[in-house]
């Protein structure tokens, strides 16, 4: 579960917001009328930013702008299956949205103030994909949370320092379990993955993925069908 915290505007980093929330979302309780719901922020002095929700129920019940604070892979998984499981059939097709909004937000070389939030290129991947899934709430909220944890992982500072694994192995995990390449007790354990790969020696300065299309291929003459998936690309010294 996530944890909940007094909101500091001071440590805010960049503010997210969802601009039909309230049309598409109507029970959602938001703190600020703007529209404000995931944020990127500055959680303790060793590992930031983590991405929050501004939670309109405990604001009001506290009388002060309080923030659920998302720190676990448990927490992501979470906001999946709020989606899939009224639709497991269409699990796939949530892969492939989860896929394309990825790939938006290019952070390479970037600070993270110069970060805008593509707002039109969400939306229309939200509007493409919501006829496969009943629950539009929870769609239109994941695809934002999605972005927004995308962003954060790929500027994540660990004790002082960048991390090279980015937004890697989380859409790794997710793609994988979605397209049931892994099972739910493996997601969130692509690190294993990765120590496999490479010598006890050598010191990892970068993981990106690399996303593979569905392919066949023959193999002792046979012809094998290869899925979507994400392959990882490590870079070493």
């Amino acid at each position: 579960m996530p944890q909940s915290m007094t909101f500091e505007p001071h440590r805010v980093l960049i503010n997210i917001k969802i601009p039909k929330l309230k049309e598409i979302c109507p029970k959602t309780k938001s703190y600020y009328r703007n529209g404000t719901f995931y944020m990127i922020y500055k959680n303790n002095g060793k590992t930031f930013p983590s991405i929050g929700e501004i939670d309109g129920e405990t604001s009001d019940v506290y009388k002060s702008a309080r923030i659920k604070c998302y720190l676990s892979t448990k927490d992501t998984l979470d906001f999946i299956e709020g989606v899939i499981f009224q639709n497991i059939e269409n699990r796939s097709i949530l892969a492939n949205l989860i896929e394309e909004l990825a790939k938006l937000h290019d952070t390479e070389n970037k600070e993270i103030k110069d970060i805008e939030i593509e707002h039109d290129k969400i939306e229309e991947i939200y509007n493409r994909y919501k006829e496969y899934f009943s629950d539009h709430c929870a769609l239109y909220k994941l695809c934002y949370y999605i972005c927004g944890l995308c962003i954060t992982l790929d500027f994540r500072i660990y004790e002082g320092k960048p991390t090279v694994i980015k937004r890697s192995l989380i859409i790794k995990d997710i793609l994988a379990y979605l397209r049931e390449q892994i099972k739910r007790e493996k997601f969130g354990d692509s690190w294993g993955d990765v120590m496999e790969k490479i010598e006890p020696s050598e010191y990892i300065t970068d993981i990106k993925n690399i996303y593979v299309k569905g392919y066949e291929k023959h193999k002792n003459g046979k012809k094998i069908k290869v899925d979507p998936h994400v392959r990882l690309d490590i870079k070493t010294e």
